[in-house]
């Protein structure tokens, strides 16, 4: 090969490598190894164009919101309403979780009790992420009694 090719071919490499891209959606992951859990937006199960902020519920976090790291991926995605948090809690890829693991705890004043029990009798849902653009969607339900 010439000099002229090698180098022409060097460039070319060297121009492409910003081009590829590692993050949390390219990553393989190892069991055990950790993995961020995202929350994104909750809303009545019946109208799910009506979405708020997944923290806009009392829900238990890990420190206080405001110091939670926020995710925008695309432009679509902050046109969609996402704001992606990191929920900060603690969680490892391939790893059972023992049944009745507690996750936090919290103790609800009324103005919270109120707010939950609401999402409850509304069926609520709650939008989650992790790896791979992997999305769960829980709803909140009482128990039949």
């Amino acid at each position: 090969m010439s000099r002229c090719w090698r180098t022409a071919l060097a460039a070319l490499v060297l121009c492409a490598a910003p081009c590829v891209r590692a993050g949390e959606s390219t990553h393989k992951y190892e069991p055990g190894e950790a993995i961020n859990l995202w929350v994104n937006k909750v809303g009545p199960y019946h109208n799910p164009q009506e979405t708020y902020l997944y923290y806009s519920l009392p829900f238990c976090a890990t420190k206080p919101v405001n110091e939670l790291v926020h995710r925008y991926d695309w432009l679509g995605e902050v046109l969609e309403g996402n704001d992606l948090i990191s929920s900060g809690l603690a969680m490892s890829f391939r790893t059972d979780v023992p049944d009745h693991t507690k996750v936090c705890s919290m103790l609800l004043d009324a103005e919270s009790a109120r707010q939950l029990e609401q999402a409850v009798h509304q069926h609520y849902w709650c939008a989650a992420l992790s790896h791979r653009n992997w999305r769960s969607r829980l709803v909140c339900t009482r128990r039949a009694s």
